[in-house]
């Protein structure tokens, strides 16, 4: 009976893990929406997240894995499935040729892609523009 009771934890443990270190949840960035809808006019992007980074790509809805790895440098595609869903961003951290955290960002925060494909913001120069619509809704855009 108890040898049930364990084997069945270690079990529900493991698949937790599996999930979670499988890329099943992605943190949402609302703490970073939020960071967006009270800023000015520019907001630094290394006042905000708290651990290393050399790179910041912000890639918009339906964005290829393909085309993400093509930008990032990567030797394989990653899994995102920003290529099927319209509802959110991708901010992809980069230290050392290396993903060091992936960020979806509500689409109530815009990217100004233009004509590119994608937004890169340097840890060097984190400042980003800042602009709003007649709506309120804030758009992102490198200076």
């Amino acid at each position: 009976m108890m040898i049930r009771f364990v084997l069945a934890s270690l079990i529900g443990c493991c698949l937790l893990f599996a999930l979670v270190s499988c890329g099943g949840s992605r943190p949402v960035g609302e703490g970073f929406v939020q960071a967006v809808e009270s800023s000015g006019d520019t907001l630094d992007f290394s006042q905000h997240f708290g651990f290393e980074w050399d790179v910041c790509y912000a890639f918009g809805p339906y964005t290829s894995n393909e085309q993400i790895a093509k930008v990032v440098g990567l030797s394989r595609s990653p899994d995102y499935s920003i290529d099927m869903s319209d509802d959110h961003h991708l901010l992809l951290f980069v230290q050392s040729g290396k993903i060091v955290r992936a960020l979806e960002v509500p689409r109530k925060v815009a990217f100004d892609l233009g004509t590119k494909e994608y937004i890169k913001v340097l840890s060097s120069s984190p400042v980003v523009g800042i602009t709003s619509d007649a709506n309120g809704r804030k758009t992102i855009s490198n200076p």
